[in-house]
């Protein structure tokens, strides 16, 4: 990916600010996963994983952990405890399986989502619509550099 900005001598210390930021969130959030349920026993990449199946179900598991940016080993260790708990299905046997989410695991993610809003109810009265879009949209192209 080509530079898109000129080297700046403030980058180096806005992003170690950044990521130290980034840790403290995900550092609060992980707080509050108690209150979340089940899924949260393995942190957050499992809810990643069912999310990602949600959206685009039926999935390879090779192609999970490549739009995950995780290893394939961790992939499957998360994979097989989903799938123990009813909450992925393997549609066939092999060792590259045809992953599916089932309905035990879309209402563990609407459980999520719910406890989520319920935790957070004041977001909306503390950000913009164009403020959390800005967060989204810079999170989104960091995480992007991040796994190139």
């Amino acid at each position: 990916m080509a530079s898109q900005y000129p080297p700046h001598e403030d980058s180096p210390l806005l992003i170690e600010q950044l990521s130290l930021e980034i840790f403290s969130n995900f550092y609060l959030l992980e707080r509050h996963k108690d209150s979340i349920g089940l899924i949260t026993q393995w942190g957050v990449g499992a809810w990643l994983i069912l999310q990602e199946l949600s959206e685009s179900s039926p999935l390879l598991e090779t192609e999970l952990a490549e739009r995950q940016h995780i290893s394939s080993s961790y992939n499957h260790k998360l994979i097989n405890e989903l799938v123990k708990h009813d909450l992925v299905e393997k549609i066939d046997d092999k060792k590259n399986a045809l992953l599916s989410i089932t309905d035990a695991g879309r209402a563990s993610l609407q459980k999520l989502t719910h406890v989520l809003h319920e935790n957070f109810p004041n977001w909306g009265e503390s950000f913009s619509p164009p403020e959390l879009q800005a967060a989204v949209d810079t999170l989104s192209k960091f995480r992007h550099v991040l796994s190139q």
